[in-house]
């Protein structure tokens, strides 16, 4: 048994998946993923480019919903 065992399984999602889940348009996610690359993780939403492709950590996109939706209650 190796130390990634333990970890949780986290799912990684296309673009496309990534819009669905927050209702918007693939090229808006795109924006937002090399908004996020570009100021160094200030602004944005969290992505990794492998290729052509992003991918989208699902866990790290529930956090973000949450940090936005705290934002907009303040």
């Amino acid at each position: 048994m190796n130390s990634f065992d333990n970890k949780p399984k986290s799912k990684f999602l296309t673009t496309e998946e990534a819009a669905a889940l927050l209702r918007q348009k693939p090229r808006t996610i795109t924006s937002w993923a090399m908004s996020y690359q570009d100021t160094g993780g200030k602004e944005g939403l969290p992505g990794v480019k492998l290729g052509r492709r992003w991918l989208f950590d699902e866990t790290e996109i529930m956090a973000y919903i949450e940090k936005r939706a705290g934002q907009k209650t303040a």
